[in-house]
């Protein structure tokens, strides 16, 4: 099983970080051992581990500090609950969307706050030559 994790900083002159997760138990945090580096300040070294199931994956809360959200509902520590495609987590400054992959990779929905959602799928554009444009055209 394939995870995607799209890593969104709260601070508009970041980029985006892309994690495509296949082994797990997964830890997110701050540590350079983690499997998901997250450089936010406000993220605990170890805040979040995500566990593959026989259904799918869950969150697991590690009791980070700062709070963990998953679709605005806060979690406390030790909380486990179920992680879908599509769902957002918010750990510190970064917001953080997972997306099953099944072997490939799969684009994301437009997120970014500075570009305007491309065609019924709402896929985000690409700057060619400092231009937005469609991706895959």
């Amino acid at each position: 099983m394939t995870l995607i994790l799209a890593l969104y900083p709260q601070h508009r002159d970041a980029a985006a970080q892309y994690v495509r997760l296949t082994k797990f138990p997964a830890i997110i945090g701050r540590r350079l051992d983690a499997a998901v580096i997250v450089a936010d300040p406000y993220v605990g070294a170890q805040q979040l581990e995500i566990r593959a199931t026989e259904t799918g994956y869950e969150l697991c809360e590690l009791g980070a500090v700062n709070a963990t959200t998953l679709g605005g509902r806060r979690l406390a520590g030790g909380d486990v609950v179920a992680l879908k495609s599509g769902d957002v987590i918010e750990a510190g400054q970064t917001r953080i969307e997972a997306a099953r992959a099944k072997g490939r990779f799969i684009p994301f929905l437009c997120a970014h706050p500075e570009f305007p959602a491309h065609g019924s799928r709402r896929v985000c554009p690409v700057l060619v030559n400092g231009r937005p444009m469609a991706p895959c055209t």
